[in-house]
């Protein structure tokens, strides 16, 4: 069983980065704002909250703040998921290699074939009959390594891994058969524990999907997990094989202390692929943190602060939320002043309902939400 991660000691990291930034070029990487902010998670951590939903403007540097924290993750021994939109994952990259000039973080898993093409071994490409294919495609495995598309090891190996949004809209039809050979074959492989053999006519698809299976089997074995198995694999609709694959392909990802959400407010609702990633791929410690991002807040309704805030907390299934029930009325009385703001002429009994409303709202947010305007930043503030 895998040991828990010294939350102490990562607030203990980010209060020092926020007494003394650390410096690229004689050039601080976090400003007088963001230190403050680490500053405040550090003091979160410390009290035993695990979860913040940072939504400073945009142009405020929420991503330094972040990779702040997962620095920390990292140096104190834990590993950390990155979950992000497309397009964002080179600005991730340069963000980490500023904190850690060593930093390899492999680029964004998308897709069901990288995540499987994680366990090829160039053995697995002299499968191929004829010479120039089998050295084309081992060309193309060692490029891919290189480029950092693939661990170089495994999954579990890589202290960070960045998984895209669009990562759990993974197809599996019944027409390419190594797509629907994962489950069954890690359920052989809990069922008879044995070794894994390679078998001489199995293409590269066919056999990582086997190591990739075994290597599985044996995680959930020794943590006690079950397969979540219903009906025949190659029978399934897709969907259902989508719902019963996706923790297994958590497994083979490995266990994750900090889960950082980009733009977290984006494809709410427990069918979107965001949400099918946040629980059932990124398979968590047992004391997790989770760390979300917006830069839209003024943009939400209540409902939408609630969702945003029950999957960061990991309550996004739509059943529990628990004390988050409790600030809805907040929520809602504010979204409903600010649409009476654009409609209703302004006299002191609007400005009065809008500063209360304004403060109840504030509060209810206040144990969730990191929030900076940019006249919060001495940068911007004499502009404004």
């Amino acid at each position: 069983m895998m040991a828990g991660l010294d939350w102490l000691l990562v607030a203990d990291m980010l209060d020092v980065m926020a007494a003394t930034p650390p410096c690229v070029g004689g050039q601080d990487l976090l400003d007088e704002g963001q230190c403050a902010s680490v500053a405040e998670i550090a003091r979160r951590i410390r009290s035993g909250r695990r979860m913040a939903l940072l939504a400073d403007e945009v142009g405020m540097g929420k991503t330094r703040i972040a990779v702040a924290l997962v620095d920390a993750v990292r140096r104190a021994g834990g590993r950390s998921a990155i979950v992000l939109p497309p397009g964002v994952g080179a600005q991730w990259q340069a963000e980490l290699q500023r904190f850690n000039p060593d930093d390899r973080t492999l680029l964004p898993l998308r897709s069901y074939e990288s995540f499987i093409g994680g366990f090829f071994v160039e053995e697995d490409m002299e499968t191929h009959d004829k010479h120039f294919v089998r050295e084309r495609r081992q060309a193309e495995l060692r490029n891919r390594r290189l480029q950092r598309e693939l661990p170089q090891w495994a999954w579990a190996d890589e202290p960070i891994l960045m998984i895209s949004h669009n990562f759990a809209r993974m197809q599996f039809g019944k027409s390419t058969r190594w797509r629907r050979d994962l489950l069954g074959q890690v359920q052989h492989y809990l069922d008879n524990d044995v070794a894994f053999t390679r078998r001489r006519k199995d293409r590269e698809h066919d056999r990582a999907s086997r190591r990739a299976a075994h290597g599985i089997a044996g995680v959930m074995r020794d943590n006690g997990l079950e397969l979540d198995l219903s009906g025949n694999p190659g029978k399934l609709t897709a969907q259902d094989y989508l719902r019963q694959v996706l923790p297994v392909i958590g497994y083979g990802l490995g266990r994750f202390d900090l889960v950082v959400v980009d733009e977290a407010h984006k494809a709410r609702g427990s069918d979107s692929s965001l949400s099918r990633i946040l629980g059932p791929v990124t398979w968590e410690s047992e004391d997790p943190f989770r760390l979300g991002m917006t830069a839209t807040p003024v943009e939400l309704d209540a409902q939408q602060w609630l969702d945003t805030i029950a999957r960061i907390s990991g309550r996004d299934d739509g059943t529990d939320v628990g004390a988050l029930e409790a600030i809805r009325e907040d929520l809602a009385t504010y979204v409903d002043v600010v649409a009476r703001l654009h409609v209703e002429e302004l006299d002191e009994g609007l400005v009065s309902d809008f500063e209360r409303a304004a403060e109840r709202f504030r509060h209810a947010l206040a144990p969730f939400v990191l929030r900076r305007d940019k006249r919060d930043d001495p940068k911007y503030a004499p502009y404004i």
